[in-house]
């Protein structure tokens, strides 16, 4: 799925638009989010958009990547 920059900074204008990012899906998210925390990936915490839940990770480079859950 392909965002608008100008869209993603103005939802989160701390992510670093500068570089791609990935958004991936999940059917649950509390669980794929428990299993990355317990894996020692850095993560932030699960927010609802209203819309979506969604979770940032990023890799080891401090790239960051997102997670939302699906139906």
């Amino acid at each position: 799925m392909l965002h608008d920059k100008a869209t993603v900074s103005q939802m989160n204008p701390e992510l670093n638009v500068a570089a791609p990012s990935i958004l991936m899906a999940t059917k649950d998210i509390e669980k794929t989010y428990q299993e990355f925390i317990e894996k020692g990936i850095t993560a932030n915490p699960i927010a609802n958009l209203g819309f979506m839940k969604v979770f940032n990770f990023c890799d080891k480079e401090g790239n960051y990547f997102a997670v939302r859950e699906v139906s």
